[in-house]
């Protein structure tokens, strides 16, 4: 995420692997001999960066930037752009650490990579975000590894983690085959928009609930759009 900083520069929160999340100056993003080109600053961009290390005080400084990877069809196609907007939301809510972070940063380029080559789906949104929860601490699949499922759908329910929430019905379901799915296989999942949305906002509502900080996510509406 990217906030204006002087006439030229910015100061630009990442996920990093190693260090988990960050913030640094870019003092040239309009700057012709500058490393920094404003699309990399689209979110989700996964970049290879050089920082001095000098201050122990105020903003690290960005020295040297270049992509790590090259989207094809992530930033051009407007139902991926955002889901793109709505991850880059969560992460900044719900990562705040400064630790290593490299099993999330493999995690979400692998799904991106795939995401990239795949038409674009309705529950890749809601895909990362029932994986980002585990990331994050929640437990949802040590939880679920105890559910048991009666024979009617209208029956099954799953009781949340750190709390008495409870998903049942289609969106248990649904939350079911997110868990046990990969990015590739998305596609097999069948379900209504009305569930999709049901389980988004339950989900989210959920971790609001246990994180006091986190705020209303801006991308929310278009993307509930979007999943239809």
């Amino acid at each position: 995420m990217k906030y204006p900083y002087g006439e030229k520069g910015a100061v630009i929160h990442c996920l990093t692997d190693l260090y988990g999340r960050q913030s640094y100056f870019v003092p040239s993003i309009k700057s012709k001999s500058g490393s920094m080109r404003p699309s990399f600053l689209q979110p989700m961009t996964p970049l290879v960066i050089t920082v001095n290390m000098k201050s122990k005080e105020g903003l690290e400084r960005m020295k040297e930037v270049r992509l790590y990877h090259q989207f094809q069809t992530l930033h051009s196609n407007p139902t991926k752009q955002i889901s793109l907007f709505f991850i880059a939301e969560l992460l900044h809510s719900l990562f705040k650490e400064q630790t290593d972070q490299t099993d999330l940063w493999d995690f979400i380029m692998n799904k991106l990579e795939a995401l990239d080559k795949e038409e674009a789906d309705p529950h890749f949104a809601l895909f990362m975000l029932v994986h980002l929860c585990t990331f994050a601490g929640y437990g949802l699949f040590d939880h679920a590894s105890h559910l048991k499922l009666s024979q009617s759908i209208e029956a099954r329910s799953l009781v949340l983690p750190m709390g008495e929430k409870t998903i049942g019905g289609e969106e248990a379901l649904l939350l079911d085959q997110l868990m046990k799915a990969d990015a590739e296989d998305l596609k097999e999942i069948r379900s209504h928009s009305r569930s999709r949305r049901n389980l988004m906002d339950q989900l989210l509502a959920f971790l609001r609930s246990n994180n006091d900080s986190m705020p209303k996510l801006k991308s929310l509406e278009v993307l509930r759009e979007c999943m239809i």
